[in-house]
């Protein structure tokens, strides 16, 4: 092992630029949503270098696949979308805020030129960085609930992000651990960061990360049927450990409460007796956001002033008791609200339709580690949107994005040479 990794070392030191590159997709997704500005910086990192090759941008622009290209449009316009929504706002400065989440659409598209020049091992990167997320995520999930009993484990960040962040490596790795041709010493280290990630995202209390896991599990167990990999004697003894590991740890104790909550708060939201909860103030915002979306069908009321559209209906005697937001809480009602139909569509086309499309059309045969990776990470990230806005978090954003750069670079690369992304 100590050879190959000096080897390694060797060899990379001669490729600096992809030395670069591969310790920033690795940082982002070690550590992107516990780390206080890791993810942010290595974006910000990778698009600064991508600056340097701008005289090459239309040759690799040209020598894009049509999906590539749509991909990167899409991306471009849904940034667009924030912008024209300024003809409606009344808040500048939440209005800046916002807007710098969505301008990462756009920075985006250049970092992915740059990708497609050099194309270095990207997609070994990004597994690194999966598997070192696990035991660091745990253990920060570990002390934060050492020094804050009974509140949600995180790290720097909110924990939402955390356990969001947490759960995407989870569903990826889970994704590379059944298409890949591994040693077993690999595996076993994958199979203990996947343990690792599963119990830090439990102890965050992220319900919405939680609800990816029936999804994503699902989607894996029906394209490993399809390739005829799906070895029950396997996949039993995995499920029941995990039930009897969730089972007799204090994980279990906190997801049986956590939907007992839910259940009870939707029943009180649905009675009329209390809007102020955690579901209820969803359901009350997801309601209010429909409103306003009828207001404003086409452009939408404008981003960051949500909170507005909330005190303006306080003010006429309708959800008294929620505390204001500018964040609706689901990407699909914060696009209708504050971005109209043109955000949603370009929503819903750029950040889940043509990021399905790349991965699920890229092969007649089964599938490889790259493309049914990506495909979880998007259904993953799809379903942490009902629950929430995670396109105004800046960390969450700049994970979903170099994620899905990355994939789609090293799909696109196997496609055009011929030859399978392996691990």
């Amino acid at each position: 092992m100590s050879v190959a990794i000096y080897r390694w070392f060797s060899e990379i030191s001669s490729r600096p630029l992809e030395l670069l590159i591969g310790l920033c997709l690795f940082a982002t997704a070690a550590s992107g949503g516990a780390i206080a500005s890791v993810a942010s910086t290595s974006l910000a990192i990778l698009f600064i270098t991508s600056l340097f090759y701008s005289h090459k941008w239309p040759g690799l622009w040209n020598a894009l696949a049509r999906n590539e290209k749509l991909l990167l449009a899409g991306l471009g316009l849904y940034a667009f979308s924030g912008l024209i929504s300024y003809y409606n706002v009344a808040d500048q400065q939440e209005f800046i805020k916002h807007m710098g989440r969505y301008i990462r659409f756009l920075l985006i598209v250049p970092v992915y030129l740059l990708l497609t020049r050099d194309r270095g091992q990207w997609f070994k990167y990004l597994v690194a960085g999966a598997v070192v997320c696990g035991p660091l995520y745990l253990t920060f999930a570990l002390i934060s609930i050492s020094e804050n009993p009974g509140m949600p484990a995180s790290g720097h960040y909110h924990w939402i992000t955390f356990g969001d962040a947490a759960m995407l490596n989870i569903v990826y790795l889970s994704a590379v651990l059944v298409t890949s041709k591994l040693r077993m010493m690999l595996k076993i280290i994958m199979v203990i960061s996947i343990v690792c990630a599963l119990y830090a995202s439990f102890l965050s209390q992220a319900r919405g990360a939680w609800l990816a896991l029936p999804f994503c599990g699902a989607l894996l167990a029906y394209m490993m049927l399809r390739d005829n990999k799906l070895k029950m004697k396997i996949v039993l003894p995995v499920v029941l450990l995990i039930i009897i590991a969730t089972g007799i740890s204090p994980a279990g104790d906190i997801i049986g409460s956590r939907v007992t909550q839910a259940k009870h708060e939707i029943e009180l939201f649905a009675s009329g007796e209390k809007f102020d909860s955690s579901v209820g103030a969803r359901l009350a915002m997801w309601d209010i956001a429909l409103d306003v979306w009828r207001q404003h069908p086409v452009i939408g009321t404008g981003l960051g002033d949500f909170d507005q559209e909330i005190e303006l209906r306080q003010s006429q005697g309708v959800y008294k008791n929620i505390e204001l937001h500018a964040s609706v809480h689901n990407i699909y009602f914060q696009a209708l609200a504050t971005t109209g139909t043109v955000g949603f569509l370009m929503l819903f086309f750029a950040l889940v339709i043509q990021p399905l499309r790349i991965f699920y059309q890229a092969s007649r045969d089964e599938f490889t580690p790259a493309q049914l990776g990506g495909l979880v990470v998007i259904v993953a990230y799809a379903v942490f949107g009902l629950t929430e806005s995670w396109m105004l978090r800046a960390p969450v954003v700049s994970i979903y994005l170099v994620y899905l750069i990355t994939l789609s670079v090293s799909v696109s690369a196997g496609r055009r040479s011929g030859d399978k992304v392996q691990c």
